[in-house]
Order: C-alpha cells, then structure tokens, then sequence
C-alpha cells in the first residue's frame, strides 16, 4: 500500500513537473518571437543635448566613459508609449570618432562603449 502511494505521488509530481516545463518554455518562447525592432525605430530622433538625469547617470560611471565623452548627444528610447527611461547617447573627444551608450537613467547604469549604429548618423 505505501509502495503504491509513492507511486502515485511520484508519477503526480512528475506530470506537475512536465506541464509546467512546457509552459514556461512556450511563455519563453512567445516573449523572444518578437520582432526585433530596428534601433532608429526604437531611438527616433532628433538628437538632444543630455538632460540632467542621464548626465547624473553617466557621472556616476565616469570610469567606464574614461576620455570619450567631451562632447555628448541623447535619443531617448520609446518601445511602448508613454514608458520612457531609456537613452541612446553617442559621445566623442574630436567630433571624428564616436561611441555609443544605451543610459537607463532611473537605475544609474549604462551600456558600453560599443559602436554607434550604421543606420544612425551622429550628429552635426
């Protein structure tokens, strides 16, 4: 009889286990089927001059920007409407060589260097 009881619960638990491996895996997959969206979609001009809050974010990472930003420029991010907090900033030293940053100026943090997107000029 207890032989039989465990049986039951493995096979219960085993199944619970399953389905819910499946559905998350299908959730996972429905999140990563969007289409990708192209960054001038995503970071619409035009350029802007940095406002305080990214500023502030980029100050508290100065050590990852080192010498590269004397000059600095901002596209703020709009994925669905009304979210903001997301910047596309392209820095340079000598108007000649410019890199990007993705500034999430609510959390303080930045991404990059990397460099600056084909399909986004820098500006004049």
């Amino acid at each position: 009889m207890i032989s039989a009881n465990i049986h039951v619960s493995r096979t219960l638990w085993g199944k619970t286990f399953y389905s819910t491996t499946l559905t998350l895996l299908g959730v996972f997959c429905l999140m990563s089927c969007e289409p990708e969206i192209k960054p001038s979609e995503r970071y619409p001009g035009p350029w802007q001059d940095l406002d305080p809050f990214v500023a502030q974010a980029m100050a508290k990472n100065s050590d990852r920007l080192g010498q590269l930003c004397a000059s600095a420029y901002m596209r703020p991010a709009f994925n669905k409407p009304g979210e903001r907090g997301e910047y596309l900033v392209y820095c340079t030293f000598d108007k000649r060589e410019w890199w990007a940053f993705q500034v999430f100026a609510g959390m303080n943090e930045i991404v990059g260097p990397n460099n600056i997107f084909s399909e986004i000029p820098p500006p004049n």
